[in-house]
This record gives structure tokens, C-alpha cells and sequence, in this order.
């Protein structure tokens, strides 16, 4: 089995084998971590503790995985290291695109309003649920608004966990100037799911940089913050998650990334009308998954496999010098 170079991603395009002991399964951690907070309605600073711990072990085996794939046509075998979107590329790329989305709306509108969700822990049962019913709430709320405006309001949204877990939510939508009374949209809020409190500010280009419209009329806490670096602010700070394990006194901030681990929540999400990912080029098929393993503890065939790819090629005598 000669080693083979692929540069492309093969994993999202892997075929798994189909069989009882290699159908998908979820890693242990992260299969705790989700059975915790399916009980869960509201964390404290233990629980927190708990889910972080869940969220450790989990990167620190998949760190030292890598995934073994072979072509079901030529017998080849291919390794590739074990990817996740914890690692420190990925979420720069996270930031990254958020720059390029936020970036694209400035070039396309003028107005727009700066709009805080909240949900009321009393409605759901555990978190995942309250995640479950917001989401039909921003759906229904989007379609409201298409009805009303006769359009889809383009958004960029993010999703932020309460020191308690509560989820809600910090949004943009561009191209508009009000969403209508304050009252009558709490009552319509309330009623489709949403919490009580929520908060709206009308914002402005000027000259690529978004800024309230009304300096008296904006949130709290802003810290000379404008619209984009206050809304990036609640993204960035899910980065920062080995301080909690490193400084004597940990903040629940520093935990928060391990619910967004065990719900699989994304950090922000976009309306594609504002900007659609590039497509990387051309895929190749044909390889199955035969499985993870740790770096640790390879099986023999894959160590010989691996030990004759790293080899170096052999040596060539010719007169008084060897040639690789």
C-alpha cells in the first residue's frame, strides 16, 4: 500500500460502512454532555464545571485521533488528522467569515435594526428545549415580518447563553428602520414563544461603519463598542475557553463554548443573501471510513502502513556519494 496526498476534504464525503459495530456513534464525552443538559432548564457555576469537563476530555482524545479512510476502488488507504470546529483555525475562520458577511451587508444597506431575543426558562423544561423553542419562534417572527415589510429582512444573528444557560439572542437586520411598536411587538413576542424582555435600536452606515442611530438609544454596557464589535464581542469571548482552567478564579464566561459542544449550536448564523461560501473545487468519491483511531494506541497494520508512508526512500550508491 503505497501513501497517497489528497487535497481535498474527503471527510463530509466519506461513505461509513454500514454495519452494527461501525454504524455512527457519538463520542462518550460528548454524549454526556448532551444527556446532561437534557435535564438541565438552568446551570449554575457546578454545572458549568461539569459540561467544561465533558468538553476537555472530549478535545483532548480527538486531538490525538486521526481517521483512516480506504479507496473501495484502488485499495488505497488515506490518513488524515482528526478535524473539529473547537480548534483555534476553525474558529478564526468563525471570526473571519463573520467579518466578511458583516462586510458584505454595509456594502448592500444603509439602515437596519439592532434587536435583542430573549426566552423565559419558565416555558421550557430543559435547555435544549428552550434552543428548540426559539427557533420556531425566529421562524415565525421572520415570517411576520415578510408579511408585514413584503420581504425578508436579511440578518446576521447570535447566539448567546445567560450565565444561567438561558439562551437568546443579539440579531441585525439590514435594510430596515423600525419593526414596529415596541408594545404590540412584546405582546406578538410572548405569544409565539419569545420572553418578555427584548430590546431594539435603530442603526446606521455611515461610511462602511454601522453606529446607533441615536447615541442616547443604545444598549448598556457598550464600552465605546459600535454595532459590529458589539455584536462580535459575544462570539470572540467564546474563544477565550482555556482561561477558565488556567487563572485561580474561573468566570462562567470561560465555560460557556462547552454548551455550545453539547448542543450543537452554532456561534452566528446569516442570511445567505448577504454572502454565500465559495466553493472549494471538485470533490473526490470512493472512499469509505474504516475508523478512528488514537495516535496512542494504533493497531499493527496501521502502524506498518504508517511507518512505510514516513519512510524515507532508499539510499543509492553512485561512486563516492549517496544519492537519495
Amino acid at each position: 500500500v503505497k501513501a497517497t496526498e489528497k487535497t481535498v476534504d474527503l471527510i463530509s464525503y466519506a461513505r461509513k460502512t454500514q454495519t452494527r459495530e461501525t454504524r455512527r456513534r457519538f463520542h462518550e464525552s460528548k454524549y454526556s454532555a448532551r444527556e446532561y443538559v437534557e435535564h438541565k432548564r438552568v446551570l449554575g457555576l457546578r454545572d458549568w464545571e461539569l459540561l467544561f469537563g465533558f468538553f476537555e476530555d472530549y478535545i483532548d482524545d480527538v486531538d490525538k485521533r486521526i481517521l483512516v479512510f480506504r479507496n473501495e476502488f484502488t485499495g488505497e488507504f488515506l490518513v488524515k488528522r482528526y478535524s473539529h470546529r473547537f480548534q483555534r483555525r476553525y474558529l478564526r475562520k468563525v471570526r473571519n467569515k463573520f467579518d466578511r458577511v458583516f462586510e458584505s451587508a454595509s456594502s448592500k444597506y444603509k439602515t437596519g435594526v439592532f434587536l435583542t431575543l430573549t426566552l423565559d426558562p419558565k416555558t421550557y423544561k430543559s435547555i435544549r428545549e428552550g434552543i428548540a423553542i426559539g427557533s420556531k419562534a425566529w421562524n415565525r417572527f421572520m415570517s411576520r415580518l415578510r408579511k408585514k415589510l413584503g420581504f425578508r429582512p436579511p440578518y446576521i444573528r447570535v447566539l448567546e447563553f445567560q450565565d444561567s444557560g438561558n439562551p437568546h439572542y443579539h440579531v441585525v437586520l439590514f435594510g430596515i428602520d423600525s419593526i414596529g411598536d415596541h408594545y404590540e411587538l412584546t405582546e406578538y413576542l410572548k405569544k409565539i414563544g419569545f420572553g418578555e424582555i427584548h430590546y431594539e435600536y435603530k442603526i446606521v452606515n455611515r461610511n462602511g461603519n454601522w453606529e446607533w442611530s441615536n447615541p442616547r438609544h443604545k444598549p448598556t454596557k457598550l464600552h465605546n463598542h459600535g454595532v459590529k464589535d458589539y455584536l462580535k464581542k459575544y462570539i470572540e469571548k467564546m474563544f477565550n475557553y482555556d482561561i477558565g482552567v488556567n487563572s485561580t478564579e474561573a468566570r462562567v464566561d470561560d465555560y460557556k463554548i462547552a454548551l455550545y459542544f453539547a448542543l450543537d449550536s452554532r456561534f452566528f448564523t446569516y442570511s445567505y443573501a448577504l454572502y454565500t461560501t465559495p466553493k472549494t473545487g471538485s470533490h473526490e468519491y470512493g472512499w469509505v471510513f474504516i475508523g478512528s483511531y488514537s495516535i496512542e494506541y494504533l493497531p499493527d497494520w496501521l502502524m506498518e502502513y504508517v511507518r512505510d508512508s514516513l519512510s524515507p526512500p532508499d539510499l543509492v550508491e553512485i561512486g563516492d556519494y549517496l544519492m537519495l
